[in-house]
């Protein structure tokens, strides 16, 4: 019986180098605790609760400024340790020790949870969106310990097992109850 490895012909993956691809360097004795992949970006985290990026920061998603694009990986800034990530197509999603959450990238689709007005009609049929280029506290959400995202959603477990869901109704039909 013969295998095949498709991940071969369309993957080049390779071990991170701990002092190489980050910046500033991953300390000795610090490993990688979780990560997350968004359309073209990745967040890591260490066990150390810090939070690095790299990939494309177009719209904000990495949280690093007007950098348009993070190569090698690069330290996010936090006010405390970071313990979860989720990364959408052009958002990200960041919870905190404490259990804050912090948005950033597009608010595309209400992604950002910060509930303000977050897109400005440009012309005929344009539409542009907010950006939070730095990451953003979501307020009034408080206890969160698990994050993951969609394309366009987002869905928060908070340490009671309740779960907080925001999704672009724009693509999702609910049925009536």
């Amino acid at each position: 019986r013969q295998r095949q490895m498709c991940i071969r012909d369309s993957y080049d993956a390779r071990r991170l180098d701990k002092e190489h691809d980050f910046v500033p360097p991953i300390a000795p004795g610090v490993s990688i605790h979780t990560g997350a992949t968004g359309a073209m970006h990745t967040l890591l985290v260490t066990t150390q609760g810090e939070l690095y990026a790299a990939g494309s920061n177009e719209f904000g998603q990495c949280g690093l400024g007007a950098l348009a694009t993070c190569v090698p990986f690069q330290l996010v800034p936090m006010t405390e340790r970071v313990v979860d990530v989720a990364c959408g197509r052009a958002a990200s999603v960041v919870v905190t020790e404490s259990g804050a959450v912090y948005t950033m990238g597009s608010s595309e689709a209400g992604m950002l949870g910060t509930c303000a007005a977050s897109w400005h009609h440009t012309g005929p049929s344009d539409v542009t969106y907010d950006l939070a280029r730095h990451p953003v506290r979501i307020p009034n959400l408080d206890g969160i310990v698990r994050v993951t995202c969609g394309e366009r959603h987002v869905a928060a477990l908070d340490r009671d097992g309740y779960m907080y869901v925001s999704v672009s109704y724009t693509h999702l039909t609910l049925p009536t109850i």
